[in-house]
């Protein structure tokens, strides 16, 4: 599962890893907008809500269930076999746009079990991959603007 934020995005996550149970089977996918440099604390503040770990990817990582994955500040991720990651996007791009990117890799290589959900923001980062996830028939949320901060 994907979870895509941006702006206003880390209350609704934390909320969201304190409502799971952490032994689901599932693996998580948290995806921010973060700048190159920045110093991320992400993994450690949604490390505080679950007893998953929480693991920052930087190199290529096997999904294993009852974990949680964030990416690197200033990077994407992607999954190919069942595997993350972490890419440099290109520096000319105008956009970046990291939860569509891995929203796109998700449905490719998980096809039938994919599942994104967007949380806060006012951009569209994460409605192409939505469409891409939903094109394989699978499970999309989306958090309600009311909502959202």
């Amino acid at each position: 599962m994907a979870l895509g934020a941006s702006a206003g995005g880390l209350e609704p996550l934390k909320d969201f890893f304190a409502h799971v149970p952490p032994d689901s089977g599932m693996a998580f996918v948290v995806l921010t907008h973060q700048h190159a440099g920045h110093l991320s604390l992400m993994a450690e503040l949604l490390g505080r809500e679950t007893t998953m770990p929480v693991i920052e990817v930087s190199k290529p990582t096997s999904i294993e269930p009852n974990h949680v994955y964030t990416s690197k500040p200033g990077c994407h991720l992607g999954i190919l076999h069942g595997e993350l990651h972490s890419v440099q996007p290109d520096p000319q791009a105008s956009l970046r746009l990291p939860v569509d990117y891995f929203f796109r890799s998700l449905a490719l290589d998980q096809k039938h079990l994919a599942i994104g959900i967007v949380l806060s923001g006012t951009g569209t980062d994460g409605t192409l991959g939505i469409k891409e996830i939903k094109g394989s028939l699978e499970m999309v949320m989306v958090q309600s603007e009311e909502d959202a901060q």
